[in-house]
């Protein structure tokens, strides 16, 4: 978007939002993913989250990501410090290494309940305590979107708020 390349984007907020459009979409919370069962027999402290074998995704925006800025800062108020064992680049992998029993992650619960049953076999989730939620939202410059952008951010909402009502539906 700042460099002029994309129409428009789905991004976590906080945003810079001088000259942008911001529409939130989707709230979504931060679960604690294991294929251990006794892990998740109740919420996940960050305390807990200092002395666990993590895998967190977005490695390449570690220093920027929203998930992982929240995360450290809950652990830092415990006096500890957030330091994975292992990080990879998207959301899939971290989930395929947690199911093989390597490392524990954080997502959210709209990705779990979005994969379905294509999310690896053995895995389950616990909340976070205190509970953590990302807002995420469709963003674009002031302005006209193109026609086939607009289709696009159109669509992107349907499907993001019909995530929303789905995952208020089922218990947590």
């Amino acid at each position: 978007m700042r460099k002029g390349r994309l129409e428009a984007a789905v991004i976590a907020l906080p945003v810079e939002d001088e000259n942008m459009v911001v529409t939130p979409v989707l709230r979504d919370e931060l679960v604690y993913v294991s294929a251990d069962p006794s892990r998740l027999h109740a919420r996940v402290t960050p305390a807990a989250l200092a002395a666990a074998q993590l895998v967190l995704p977005d490695a390449s925006w570690r220093e920027t990501d929203t998930t992982r800025r929240q995360l450290a800062q809950a652990v830092q108020r415990t006096g500890h410090s957030l330091r994975p064992r292992i990080e990879v680049e998207d959301t899939e992998t971290a989930l395929d290494i947690a199911a093989r029993g390597l490392a524990d992650t954080v997502t959210w619960r709209g990705v779990l309940h979005a994969l379905g049953d294509r999310l690896p076999a053995g895995l389950a989730w616990a909340p976070l305590r205190p509970a953590m939620y990302e807002t995420f939202a469709v963003v674009h410059r002031q302005g006209e979107l193109s026609p086939a952008s607009r289709v696009v951010v159109d669509l992107v909402m349907a499907r993001m708020r019909g995530l929303d009502r789905a995952m208020r539906a089922e218990p947590a």
